[in-house]
Formats: C-alpha cells, structure tokens, sequence
C-alpha cells in the first residue's frame, strides 16, 4: 500500500493505493467534506447505487 499526502483547503489528506488503485476512506472523505464519517456512511447507504461495488466492500 502506498501513502502520500496532499493539501486540500489548508486540510493535509492522505493519497492511498490499494492494488494500485487510488482509494479513498470513509475518515479521508469526512475531513475532505468537513463532516463525520458516519454522516458519509448514511449518504453512502442512501446512494449505493452510485458507488462501484469494489470500493464499497471493506478489507
């Protein structure tokens, strides 16, 4: 797995390949929006059918 970091809005996040993939977490996508991650986790359970499965499975 590779990390990295990058600066959005004054806001360090973490640049993370899983598989060689660009991934992103429910806690990157949380600091990213400036909201929880289980606000992130109902909007997620509210649109699955907007999300690629893949991504949608934990580890």
């Amino acid at each position: 797995m590779k990390y990295e970091l990058i600066t959005i809005d004054s806001n360090p996040l973490p640049i993370i390949e899983w598989q060689n993939a660009r991934v992103v977490t429910t806690e990157t996508l949380a600091k990213g929006y400036g909201t929880t991650e289980a606000n992130i986790r109902k909007n997620l359970s509210r649109n699955k059918d907007r999300f690629i499965h893949e991504f949608r499975t934990g580890i």
